[in-house]
């Protein structure tokens, strides 16, 4: 089904026997997935240059309001058309950096001193 996306659009098809797509009209790959359980989560379709197809969660309704996807998604449109894909810099964000890898490393080699005797 292909509508414009709105809090009372979804109110109105909410209860749903089985999964249920809904793409908006106003951003190309933005789509709505409603659920039976009654929840309801939005998505974005998008290829990348290596024309590999991604489907990511931009969060759920109601916590994320149409107009906060729309935004969301034409970001991630844009990252994507500049020719980045966005999953490797959100992967990047789950990381450890160098500051906390040094900060574990000191941590630990203070618990493991040296006994005084020894030295």
């Amino acid at each position: 089904m292909k509508q414009k996306i709105t809090k009372r659009t979804i109110e109105q098809i909410m209860p749903v026997m089985k999964a249920t797509i809904i793409y908006d009209t106003e951003v190309k790959g933005l789509h709505l997935k409603l659920y039976p359980s009654g929840k309801a989560s939005f998505h974005l379709y998008y290829r990348t240059l290596g024309r590999v197809e991604r489907r990511p969660k931009l969060g759920q309704y109601p916590a994320m309001t149409p107009e906060l996807a729309r935004s969301a998604a034409s970001e991630m449109i844009l990252t994507v058309m500049s020719g980045k894909d966005p999953k490797p810099i959100k992967e990047l964000r789950n990381h450890a950096t160098i500051g906390s890898v040094v900060a574990a490393y000191i941590s630990r080699r203070e618990e493991n001193a040296i006994k005084p005797r020894t030295v």
